[in-house]
């Protein structure tokens, strides 16, 4: 027991020795974590109903009993249950509101991301300096920064799905198997958290079944890919047996989504042509024109001999363009309403990406002043959302 409890230490401290490591990055964010608490409490920029269930479910979990939650509650095999548990655990503890836990978490997960992309663009070989500003431009997507004061699964699935890449590339570039064992660790916690991570999964072992036949790629244990994601698919099977026990269907999730989510009212739900125009608007919403970079990036890398680095940025691209098919065929079918929250994924990649680019030019200047006006703008749109929805008498004030 001694030695398994060492060795998870020993895991958690090269987790967190990223961070230890560059104490002014991380004061900048940890003063945006203060920030986006006090702002999700102080203008209530939790409005998105999504937000107050899952606090709700969360305070359930804490008073009711994880058991009753998972096999007496109304319809919860359909949301993902770890942000709700860690919502009820917090709660447990703290006993206070849990719409103010939640708003709390999302910030510190966004804070994290911010010193993730720092991370990356000094493992990229960018100076500090630059690499603190691309980390800084992070917190300015204004639907990023929106999302980062709501009691949201978002922000914490953001985290997880960039970190996870991260400790793939720690993987890749020194066969660390610690450094595979966290990827693999925040891929299941994600794939626990919302269902986008499991088709970010499949594209993940897509890549790194490919890349087999790349010889830079020779090294990698396909008995490691297999350690990787076996916790990830173990979890989704048992979820699909879930959802079988409790709604006769192992897809119970989406049909309950389908049946409850009013899209055959929507002027885009089988229409190829509104369904292009919602998904490239919220892609212009939630990422500005950020997006491009990455696109960019596997341009310059043409035809030429890959390494680990020039790898990595493939798998962005490749992450980027699947999902983009994805959501629109989600968004087409009915299964998705089409959020600009859907796309916040590749707000740290499209930063790292942008700032790989040569920043000297003036194009990339007044692209980055073009991106911080539209987050005043987007940021402004979701707080004003939220007005109405008070207006409305649809806010259930401070509850649970």
């Amino acid at each position: 027991m001694m030695r398994i409890q060492s060795q998870l230490l020993k895991v958690l401290r090269s987790a967190t020795s990223l961070v230890s490591k560059h104490r002014l990055p991380l004061l900048v964010f940890g003063l945006f974590v203060i920030f986006e608490t006090i702002l999700g409490q102080a203008l209530n920029t939790t409005w998105e109903w999504d937000a107050v269930t899952r606090s709700m479910q969360g305070y359930e979990i804490a008073t009711k009993g994880v058991d009753w939650y998972f096999f007496e509650g109304n319809g919860h095999y359909v949301w993902l249950p770890f942000w709700q548990l860690l919502i009820g655990l917090a709660h447990s503890f703290f006993r206070v509101n849990t719409i103010l836990i939640g708003e709390a978490m999302s910030a510190l997960c966004a804070g994290g991301t911010a010193v993730y992309v720092f991370v990356f663009l000094r493992k990229f070989g960018l100076d500090e300096n630059r690499s603190i500003l691309g980390s800084m431009m992070l917190l300015t997507f204004g639907h990023y920064v929106a999302y980062s004061s709501q009691a949201m699964t978002e922000s914490l699935s953001v985290l997880l799905f960039f970190a996870c890449l991260y400790h793939l590339y720690q993987y890749f570039n020194s066969t660390s198997l610690k450094s595979l064992g966290i990827a693999s660790v925040a891929s299941l916690v994600n794939a626990a958290t919302r269902y986008e991570a499991w088709f970010f999964l499949a594209l993940i072992i897509g890549f790194v079944l490919f890349s087999l036949q790349n010889q830079r790629f020779r090294f990698v244990n396909i008995v490691h890919i297999v350690l990787f994601a076996v916790p990830s698919i173990v979890f989704i099977g048992l979820w699909l047996e879930y959802n079988l026990v409790m709604a006769g269907t192992i897809f119970g999730f989406r049909d309950w989504i389908l049946a409850h989510n009013g899209h055959e009212s929507l002027i885009y739900y089988k229409n190829a042509g509104y369904t292009l125009i919602v998904v490239l608007g919220n892609l212009f919403f939630a990422l500005g024109a950020f997006w491009m970079s990455i696109i960019d990036q596997l341009k310059q890398l043409g035809s030429r001999k890959r390494g680990v680095q020039d790898s990595m940025l493939v798998l962005f691209a490749l992450l980027f363009l699947g999902y983009f098919v994805y959501f629109a065929y989600s968004v087409f079918s009915g299964f998705n309403l089409g959020w600009p929250r859907h796309y916040l994924y590749f707000v740290p990649i499209s930063t790292t990406t942008f700032m790989l680019n040569k920043f000297e030019k003036p194009a990339s200047y007044v692209l980055l002043v073009f991106n911080i006006v539209l987050g005043m703008v987007a940021f402004a749109y979701n707080v004003q959302a939220h007005i109405l929805y008070v207006q409305s008498g649809q806010w259930p004030g401070d509850r649970p």
